[in-house]
């Protein structure tokens, strides 16, 4: 059988089981988006999984272009190292590669989301 293309792959739908609001990042699995509306809890939505955004970044961080990042879950900031759990097991899914660089004082950095 011929595999079909179903879209164009920008966003992936998914049921929220918490209410989930527009601009939020979401995780499914080691699968990163942000969500481009709000989303009721057990609402179907999407999250858009490829294009650019610009995320928090932790305080006092230089970030240079094309930089890989992850997204730390529990701090809600990109990291510069993926963490990982007692069993080697990387907890902080990868977000993207910068697009420009990002100074120790700014709270945000550009990043194209890679999947």
């Amino acid at each position: 059988m011929p595999v079909m293309v179903d879209s164009e792959g920008k966003y992936v739908s998914f049921t929220a089981t918490t209410p989930i609001t527009a601009g939020a990042i979401v995780v499914l699995g080691e699968l990163v988006g942000v969500a481009p509306l709000s989303i009721a809890a057990n609402g179907v939505g999407q999250i858009a999984v490829r294009g650019i955004v610009r995320v928090p970044k932790p305080s006092n961080t230089n970030i240079v272009a094309g930089t890989k990042l992850w997204w730390d879950i529990l701090a809600g900031t990109v990291v510069l190292v993926p963490f990982t759990d007692e069993f080697g097991i990387v907890t902080t899914p990868y977000l993207g590669k910068t697009i420009e660089g990002s100074a120790k004082a700014a709270t945000t950095v550009r990043v194209r989301l890679s999947q």
